[in-house]
């Protein structure tokens, strides 16, 4: 379905394909060049960027249900793994200081390269997609054109889709000193910024977290080697070099055209079952209305079931220590009890025709065998899952994948095996924690031992 709406308009059922990057949100923002500022908050004042107007985006998904509208669908590339999410509420919502960087990257390439002949609107669509104009997971862009936190990717470690590329800047720009991820709002791999970086803002440092400098030198990559793109296949060319996927052509060329119509056209992918470097591999997300429902109680429910979850936790510890402490006395007290043996004694004979005294033998050595030792039973061995938490109904415990386990599988998660797992600010019991995690779209990694399962560590996933 394709409608041209004025600047404005709404409509009640209409689609837009919200660019939210699904790694970058389990990732831990690192500092890079330009982000010092984000270390001393009263150095820089960050700002909400005002935006243009808006514009009704339409597409041919169904937004008619809730459930709909907040669908969920993984794509997976060379570069990453980026979630596209249903919604009614599409807006042509781009931040001033991204327009600005956008407008004059453009200019400038234009008067470096005229044959290119790159608008600005194709930089909007792949600031659109690789970052939401560097907004993406609650990151600001500041007049300065820095998001705030700064924007990291996974690893680029070969592992599923992603390609790998062993570390080239020694953490430089991305703080990892073992492999590259990509960066900033553009999303840079430090081995490209390293040729193609360009400092937008005249401030005399190139950062690829600086939206003026990385709109800049994404420009004048896409332009590079002569390249048209006032031409289809000049565009598709310039942007399947940026990220050798079909769809996210697609998908830049619709946001693109959008910029430049003020009638956006978002496509629909199809499902696929083939995944590989440079082929778009779609899942759908879980995201059954029970787990809505869930994550829809209120601060009040949510406390009270994290305090009784915390305290039967602590009974069931109790009560485990104790047990344990008795069993052990009672193993000591019975490996030190005396073996008792009567001494054999011979019946004396008298004798009336000699008064030699009677010799008595001596008692035989009591001999108590030594238990034989217990074998040391082989550890169990560690077993990992990775997903989302899933609160189970009736505070039966929690789900991660097809692992379902309950408070029992805790015990032994206390101390610094807990951290601030659902990002409220305060580290509470394991429980709590991961109660507090249910229904967001941060997934976890767990070591465990099956038989009872018994969780040993959890990790936020990058």
């Amino acid at each position: 379905m394709r409608m041209r709406t004025r600047t404005g308009a709404r409509l009640s059922a209409v689609v837009v394909a919200a660019a939210v990057p699904a790694t970058l949100a389990l990732v831990p923002h690192v500092p890079l060049l330009g982000a010092d500022a984000a270390r001393h908050p009263d150095a820089v004042r960050l700002m909400a960027q005002p935006v243009a107007d808006r514009t009704t985006i339409v597409g041919p998904l169904d937004v008619t249900s809730a459930a709909a509208r907040h669908r969920r669908i993984a794509i997976s590339s060379a570069k990453g793994e980026r979630v596209w999410t249903a919604s009614s509420l599409g807006g042509h919502d781009v931040p001033s200081a991204a327009m600005r960087a956008y407008r004059h990257a453009a200019r400038t390439v234009e008067g470096e390269d005229p044959g290119c002949h790159l608008p600005w609107s194709l930089l909007a669509g792949i600031g659109r997609v690789e970052s939401d104009h560097g907004r993406y997971g609650g990151s600001v862009l500041g007049a300065d054109g820095v998001p705030r936190p700064a924007i990291v990717g996974v690893a680029l470690d070969g592992e599923g889709p992603v390609a790998a590329i062993h570390d080239t800047d020694d953490g430089r720009f991305d703080g990892d000193t073992v492999w590259d991820r990509a960066v900033g709002p553009m999303q840079f791999i430090p081995s490209t910024w390293r040729t193609a970086g360009r400092d937008g803002d005249g401030d005399g440092v190139r950062s690829p977290n600086d939206i003026d400098d990385a709109a800049l030198a994404a420009a004048a990559y896409l332009c590079h080697g002569g390249r048209d793109l006032s031409t289809a296949s000049g565009r598709r060319a310039a942007i399947f070099s940026y990220n050798p996927s079909d769809y996210y052509v697609d998908l830049v060329s619709a946001f693109a055209r959008g910029y430049r119509t003020g009638s956006f056209v978002i496509p629909s992918p199809a499902v696929s079952a083939d995944a590989g470097d440079g082929v778009v591999h779609l899942r759908a997300h879980d995201d059954s209305s029970a787990a809505r429902t869930r994550a829809d109680r209120s601060a009040a429910d949510r406390s009270r079931a994290k305090r009784a979850a915390a305290a039967r936790h602590a009974r069931d510890a109790r009560k485990a220590r104790a047990a344990a402490a008795h069993r052990a006395r009672s193993e000591d007290a019975a490996s030190h009890e005396p073996a008792h043996r009567p001494a054999h004694r011979p019946t004396r004979t008298p004798s009336h025709h000699s008064h030699q005294p009677v010799h008595h033998p001596a008692p035989e050595p009591v001999h108590k065998p030594k238990p034989k030792p217990k074998p040391t039973p082989p550890p169990a061995p560690v077993l990992t899952v990775e997903g989302v938490v899933t609160a189970l109904p009736d505070d039966a415990g929690w789900q991660v994948d097809t692992l379902r386990f309950d408070e029992t599988a805790l015990a032994s998660l206390t101390g610094d095996r807990v951290g601030d797992w659902d990002g409220d600010g305060t580290v509470e019991t394991a429980g709590e924690e991961l109660t507090g995690l249910a229904g967001s779209p941060t997934g976890v990694h767990l070591d465990y031992t099956a038989a009872p399962v018994a969780l040993t560590a959890v990790t936020l996933l990058p």
